[in-house]
């Protein structure tokens, strides 16, 4: 289980948004990216890049001028954190994604048809 399923309350006071999708090259990692990138204009943000494989959010948010906090997938956002989006890792079980629509708007980008 995501250990922000079980982060308290705090979670609460943040708007918490999530990328998940069943098929990599989805556009998962951009979406998440850009997404925090345009909330952070609006407040306070942060992004959790959870797929410990790639970490492709991590990579482009490293370096970058994009004025986000890069939280670790063991950790929490900083107080006062209005946004807080999650690029979940890939392929993620059904319950856990059932369990995540509780706490967090969960966005599922399908990516380009290839016919």
């Amino acid at each position: 289980m995501y250990h922000y399923l079980s982060s308290g309350c705090r979670l609460l006071e943040m708007k918490v948004i999530a990328l998940v999708s069943q098929k990599g090259g989805s556009g998962k990692s951009t979406l998440a990216v850009n997404l925090a990138g345009a909330l952070s204009l609006r407040g306070k943000t942060a992004l959790s890049d959870e797929d410990a494989t790639v970490r492709t959010a991590q990579d482009w948010l490293t370096g970058s001028n994009i004025p986000v906090e890069l939280v670790p997938p063991d950790a929490k956002p900083d107080v006062g954190t209005a946004y807080y989006v999650l690029d979940v890792e890939g392929r993620p079980q059904l319950e856990d994604v059932v369990a995540l629509s509780k706490i967090a708007t969960v966005l599922i980008p399908g990516g380009p048809n290839g016919g």
